[in-house]
């Protein structure tokens, strides 16, 4: 494998998509209906897709709002319109995501949620892209954490849950094509097939240059069933290493 040799944006593209797309525990402060939350991350607004796991400090009595690291108060609402009462109760830990307008509350932290994560960190293994736009699982060193309804073995992560559940996916990763000119996208595999409807590509007009890529998806699973991430070329056989990679899976309810 080539070296890669992040740059300070790639870091920090890096440390903003970490919030981004693997969710984030912080305990609320201020009083009911009027949070606030402090995340580890400076941010210089908030960015569209940003998931928070946010612990409750006092139950709302109705519609209620979220101030994140000060930039600014923002509505906390469900897909039918602003928060009721009891919606956000003390001492549970709530599933919120910014969509570019509010935070949504997708689990509200009633009952204990499937969830899993797999990394991939200093990885130098080259994934091998043998046939053009043939999709495979990356390749390297996974580790895991965090697993509920959920064993982990090499990167593939398989659902133990009894009942069918849908998922939100996400995935973040920093990647460097073997050669200039090639463009790349990652998607997500259930079962051992890709799910091509959902991905994400970049292009690459030099070799070796790592960029950030990540996206999220709605899944639904069932007993047995398997998440991977996987890396495909559109245009040509040409290699890529993913040195960093985290694939964060939350249940919605």
């Amino acid at each position: 494998a080539l070296p890669i040799s992040p740059t300070k944006k790639l870091v920090d593209d890096i440390e903003t998509n970490l919030v981004t797309q693997a969710g984030n525990f912080a305990v609320a402060g201020g009083v009911a209906n009027v949070y606030t939350a402090t995340l580890p991350v400076v941010l210089s607004a908030y960015p569209t897709g940003l998931t928070i796991d946010l612990k409750i400090n006092v139950t709302n009595t109705g519609a209620s709002t979220l101030n994140v690291n000060g930039l600014g108060v923002k509505a906390i609402v469900t897909k039918s319109g602003a928060l009721i009462q009891n919606d956000l109760k003390v001492g549970t830990t709530v599933l919120l995501v910014y969509d570019g307008t509010d935070f949504r509350l997708l689990a509200n932290g009633l009952a204990q949620k499937s969830s899993a994560m797999t990394t991939l960190l200093d990885n130098a293994t080259v994934t091998t892209l043998a046939v053009i736009n043939t999709p495979v699982k990356i390749a390297g060193a996974y580790s895991a954490s965090n697993l509920v309804n959920f064993t982990h073995l090499a990167g593939t992560l398989t659902f133990t849950g009894d009942n069918q559940t849908k998922i939100l996916a996400s995935l973040f990763l920093s990647v460097a094509s073997a050669s200039a000119n090639k463009l790349l996208g990652v998607l997500f595999a259930k079962n051992g097939a890709a799910i091509t409807t959902e991905r994400n590509t970049d292009y690459f007009n030099t070799a070796i240059d790592p960029h950030s890529m990540g996206f999220t998806s709605f899944i639904t699973l069932n007993n047995g069933d398997t998440i991977e991430a996987w890396l495909q070329n559109e245009t040509g056989t040409t290699n890529a290493t993913v040195s960093q990679l985290q694939l964060l899976l939350r249940e919605v309810r």
